[in-house]
This record gives C-alpha cells, sequence and structure tokens, in this order.
C-alpha cells in the first residue's frame, strides 16, 4: 500500500509541477501579449525610452568633464586618463557584435536589461578602485561601460527600425539625437556632481541613476509581431491593397458559383441553350474584355509577391555572407577613418581650448555646445540621407571633417569653439547615418550584429589612431591624422555600391 501511494504522490507533484510551468508560461504569454498590443498602439512609446535610455550612454562624448577629476582623484598622467576614453570605445565596438549576438538570439529586451547592468556596474566599481593603478581602471571602467553602451545602442536602434520600418531615418534621428544630447547632459550632471561630492562620488551616483533609467526603458524593448502603421512601408501598403482586391475578387466569383448552382434545371436547360445558340461569341467578348485576364492578374499578384519576399528573404545578409562583400569592408574603413576628426581631440578638448585663449568656463562650453550640435547632427543627416541617400551625406560630410580638421588646426579663442562644435556635427551625423546604410545594404534581419561588426571599425580607429599620434613626435600630428583620415574615407565612399541594384 505504500509503494503506490508513494508512486500516486509523485505523479500528483510531477502534475502540479508541469500546471504551475504551463500557468506561469502562459502569464508570460499573456503580458507578452499586453505589452505588444500597448507598442502596437503607441510605437512611439519605443523612441522615448530608446532616447530615454541612450540620453545616458553618451559617456565619450562627455568624457572631457571627467578627465581632469580622473587625474587628480586618482592620481593619473593625461596619457592614461585619455586612454580610458579610447579603451571605453575600442569595447564598445567588440560589445556591438557580442550585444548583436544576444539580441538575435534573446531579443532586445534582454540584451538592453545587461548592458544597463553592465554599464551601471562600470561606474560604480570606478568609485572604488584605488589610486595610482591605470590598469585597474580599465578593468574596472573602459570595459564593461564601453560592453554595456554597446548592448544597448543596437537593441535600441534595431528596435526602434523595426517598429518604424517605412521611416529608419526618423527612427535613427530620435535615438541619434538623445545619443548627442547625452554628452551635453553627463557634462551637466558631471561638473555638478564632481564640484560638490568628488569625482568617486559622481561615479557612483551616475552609475545608480543609470541602472534605474536604462533598466526601466529597456524592460519595454520588444520586436513588433506585425509591423505597425507607423512601420508600413509604400511596398507593404501596395501588397495590403492587392491582397484585398484579390479577396473581393474570390468571394464575387463564389457567390457567382452559387447562384447558378442555385437555378433549376429548365432554368440551366434554357441557360445552356442561350449560350450554344448565341452566347459563344459574347462569352469571347467577355474574355477580350478582360473576364478571364482577371484570374491571370491575381496569379502574377500572387507571383509576384512570393518573388518579393524571397527577393527581401535574399538581401538579408548573415554576417558571414556580409564578411564576404567589399561593401561590408568599405563601409568599414569608412567608420574608422571618421574617428580622429574628433576623437582626438575630445578627452583634452578643455585644456586644448585653454591653451588657445578661453576661459575655463568657455572651454567646458566647447563640450556642452559640441553635444547639442552632435544631437543636431543625429537628427537632421538621417533625414537627409532619406532625402538624397545614405552614399551622397557620408561624403559631404567626410568632405567637411577633412576641410574643418584644416581649419581646427590654426582655430585660437572662440573659434575653437565653433569649429569643434561642426566637427562634432558632422562626425555624429555620419556615425549616425551608418546604421541605416548597413540596413540598406545588408537588410534588417541581423541588423544588429551586422551593425556590431562595422563598429568594430570605430573600435579599431579610437584606439588605432591615438597610438599612432602619440608615436609621432611632430606636434601637428594630430592635426595632419584627423584631415587625412577624412580624405581617404571620402574614397572608400566613391567605390561603394549597393548590394542588391537599389540606391543607397
Amino acid at each position: 500500500m505504500t509503494r503506490p501511494m508513494a508512486k500516486r504522490q509523485s505523479a500528483g507533484r510531477q502534475a502540479a509541477g508541469a500546471g504551475s510551468g504551463a500557468a506561469a508560461q502562459a502569464t508570460a504569454q499573456g503580458q507578452s501579449g499586453k505589452l505588444q498590443t500597448f507598442l502596437q498602439k503607441c510605437p512611439w512609446s519605443i523612441l522615448i525610452a530608446g532616447a530615454a535610455i541612450q540620453i545616458l550612454t553618451g559617456v565619450p562624448s562627455a568624457w572631457g568633464v571627467f578627465q581632469r577629476g580622473v587625474c587628480e582623484g586618482y592620481s593619473l598622467d593625461t596619457a592614461s586618463a585619455s586612454m580610458i576614453f579610447s579603451l571605453t570605445i575600442g569595447f564598445f565596438g567588440v560589445g556591438c557584435i557580442l550585444g548583436g549576438l544576444l539580441q538575435d538570439k534573446r531579443g532586445p529586451r534582454v540584451a538592453g536589461l545587461a548592458g544597463a547592468v553592465l554599464l551601471s556596474a562600470g561606474f560604480c566599481a570606478a568609485s572604488i578602485v584605488p589610486a595610482g593603478a591605470p590598469w585597474l581602471f580599465y578593468g574596472a571602467f573602459s570595459v564593461p561601460v564601453g560592453l554595456g553602451c554597446a548592448f544597448l545602442y543596437p537593441a535600441v536602434m534595431s528596435c526602434a527600425q523595426k517598429w518604424y520600418a517605412g521611416r529608419k531615418g526618423l527612427a535613427t534621428g530620435v535615438i541619434g539625437g538623445a545619443v548627442g544630447a547625452s554628452g551635453a547632459v553627463l557634462t551637466v550632471c558631471g561638473r555638478f556632481l564632481i564640484g560638490r561630492w568628488g569625482i568617486r562620488a559622481a561615479f557612483c551616483t551616475l552609475g545608480i541613476a543609470m541602472l534605474l533609467v536604462c533598466g526601466a526603458g529597456a524592460a519595454i524593448l520588444e520586436d513588433p509581431e506585425i509591423p505597425p502603421d507607423g512601420g508600413r512601408t509604400k511596398t507593404d501598403d501596395k501588397n495590403g491593397r492587392a491582397a484585398k482586391a484579390g479577396k473581393k475578387d474570390r468571394k464575387a466569383a463564389k457567390s457567382t458559383q452559387k447562384r447558378k448552382e442555385g437555378q433549376p434545371a429548365a432554368a440551366k436547360s434554357e441557360s445552356e441553350a442561350g449560350q450554344t445558340a448565341g452566347a459563344a461569341p459574347q462569352s469571347r467578348a467577355g474574355q477580350t474584355a478582360g473576364i478571364i485576364p482577371k484570374s491571370g492578374k491575381e496569379c502574377a499578384g500572387k507571383n509576384e509577391s512570393k518573388n518579393k519576399g524571397a527577393q527581401a528573404e535574399a538581401n538579408n545578409y548573415t554576417v558571414r555572407e556580409m564578411l564576404r562583400t567589399p561593401q561590408y569592408w568599405l563601409l568599414f574603413a569608412v567608420v574608422g577613418l571618421a574617428t580622429p576628426a574628433v576623437l582626438l581631440f575630445s578627452p583634452v578638448i578643455v585644456e586644448l581650448a585653454q591653451e588657445r585663449g578661453l576661459s575655463e568656463t568657455a572651454a567646458l562650453a566647447c563640450i556642452v555646445v559640441g553635444s547639442v550640435f552632435s544631437a543636431a547632427g543625429r537628427l537632421l543627416m538621417p533625414w537627409l540621407s532619406d532625402k538624397i541617400g545614405r552614399r551622397y551625406t557620408d561624403m559631404l560630410l567626410m568632405a567637411a571633417l577633412c576641410g574643418l580638421s584644416v581649419w581646427f588646426a590654426f582655430a585660437a579663442g572662440w573659434t575653437v569653439l565653433l569649429v569643434y562644435s561642426l566637427l562634432t556635427f558632422c562626425y555624429s551625423g555620419e556615425a549616425a547615418v551608418i546604421p541605416a546604410a548597413g540596413t540598406d545594404l545588408f537588410g534588417a534581419k541581423h541588423a544588429g550584429v551586422n551593425y556590431g561588426f562595422l563598429a568594430l571599425g570605430m573600435s579599431a580607429g579610437s584606439v588605432g589612431f591615438p597610438l599612432l599620434a602619440r608615436s609621432m613626435t611632430n606636434a601637428a600630428a594630430r592635426h595632419i591624422i584627423a584631415a587625412c583620415a577624412p580624405a581617404a574615407g571620402f574614397l572608400c565612399l566613391c567605390f561603394l555600391k549597393p548590394t542588391h541594384g537599389e540606391r543607397l
């Protein structure tokens, strides 16, 4: 009696466990369904959540305000503090790949939450790093902050582009504008916190704020199951109208067939006799008028829809397929060659502006005003790229970076503020166009991880060019590199062609 009772109890526990698991799964699916319904009605909430996340991730843009506090509070020289900045951007590129893979596997919410935790952990860990240990600071701050920003950016950008598939420039501009404005927000917050409590407390406070804001924003990130109206393309609308017209035609044909089947036998024979006597020419005339060809159009429409679907699937490149194309390597080079025009100077812009005649307050304004111009570039340049194409927009910006870099080499006084702000406008605008260009070239299906491999160009440029400038004894080496690199990027764009015959 005991053994059968134990078996029944075990079976009951298993059934209860299975029931609770099914209930939990059903609850999770219900919550996901509610979120999908909400997002379908309010797709703009994705843009708001993404902007809230990105407003706190522009650490490289605001690093100038932390540079002096890090040098003083951690007993580091200027070169070591600048390397913190370079390594943060370097790990951003690596993190874009890891975050893109995680996003493709688990969705943007998981990637976004992981990024929020890493970003917050890096700032909080920096607050307890002992002084005089640059390598420990690199590991505690640069690695997790670079990875965290990278996990967040592709997750937000890819998710927004999927909700606004027909207006990728709008989605890219809003999210990119928040990234640009982030430099101004972090500069103001960082200066206030450092002045009141010191650099360590500032890092800890910002880390906690990033966890709360970025975590809350990432919690609602979810790819659309069905593209909302705000994200429908013109092709989708045409296909939808064609499908509705086909349904109406099929319903009309069915109703006609039913009426014929419902006729009495005598009526049928009379109808057949009438058709034999003289309706044959009329039938042929009806065929000539377009009765039969209408079904042919339906078949052609179906075949065209299938062909478009197959073509769209073929345009979605996997990473392995993308790496085999010359377009990837050209765009990779463009991303890397754009970096020195701004990133060679942004860590030391405050000191550089003071050396060229500006007061400390005016020098700090370079960061704030530069961040505003950066936000403007990220908003306006994707819109322009929707009008004239990604390639021509990038060519215009690369040419501007080259010319402005030459001007910046001789700028003094308030001209430093003006030229540096224009440089940030062009650099950020160019960076904001890259995700849309990558989607146009390699498709939206693997956009997250594909962008990660494109961002490796930024990693290579942010680490390689500072090391190159440091190895050159010429005082003007940074300015020479900053002017020549965008010129080389312009040449790369001259050879960049579309992957599937459409305008880029």
